[in-house]
């Protein structure tokens, strides 16, 4: 069954806090939304506000800034198990990918929906371990999901398939419970979610979704 994997952007570390301990033992893995403020107009919190953190999740942190190679060690602080940065505004998408690796954690590329899949080539997917797309504008939460965002899943689901790559496919943005179910439906693995978690109660929430799910 495709995994829920709830998505956190806040400019309060309190908040972030309170919402992975909400979701602790829920699910496998959180992710926390990272921006800058130049790669889009918000700001959230840094990785290492979250140093320290006791939890039993996986964290992803999902890196949409300016060069995203110069965050990896902030994200370490804060115990990241994958580390995902978008692709828009990387220098050295070879050089992100080494850099995390030596930490031995997991490597991803995030793509916003207007970057088109092609940016990332074969060579690079096969040193993946997660394809992040987005399905509407990075940088923000509570945006619909953009159709179009079928034709880029569609491609690295063949990409995956006719090259025998192992990375994940992630889709992150406006993603509902029916969205979930068609992606399922396509081989996509992980979705991103935020207000239909944490909108009311986590727990009942993910419930629900994985019983409409299965």
């Amino acid at each position: 069954m495709i995994k829920i994997v709830p998505a956190i952007l806040t400019s309060d570390v309190q908040v972030a806090k309170e919402k992975i301990a909400l979701v602790d033992g829920l699910v496998e893995r959180v992710s926390i939304d990272i921006v800058d403020g130049v790669f889009a107009k918000v700001k959230t919190i840094d990785p290492v506000e979250l140093a320290g953190i006791q939890t039993t999740l996986k964290i992803d942190f999902q890196l949409m800034v300016f060069d995203p190679v110069s965050w990896v060690d902030k994200c370490l602080v804060a115990r990241a198990d994958r580390i995902i940065g978008h692709v828009e505004f990387m220098n050295d998408i070879k050089g992100f990918i080494v850099a995390v690796k030596e930490k031995g954690v997991g490597v991803g590329l995030g793509l916003d929906i207007d970057t088109e899949f092609e940016k990332v080539p074969l060579e690079v997917l096969s040193r993946l371990d997660v394809v992040l797309l987005m399905t509407h504008k990075s940088g923000a939460s509570g945006l619909a999901f953009e159709d179009r965002a079928y034709k880029k899943i569609t491609q690295a689901i063949q990409a995956r398939v006719m090259n025998s790559f192992s990375y994940l496919i992630h889709v992150d943005g406006g993603v509902n419970k029916e969205i979930a179910k068609k992606l399922q439906e396509m081989g996509v693995d992980e979705v991103s979610m935020a207000s239909n978690i944490f909108v009311g109660n986590p727990s009942y929430n993910l419930k629900e979704i994985s019983n409409y799910l299965s």
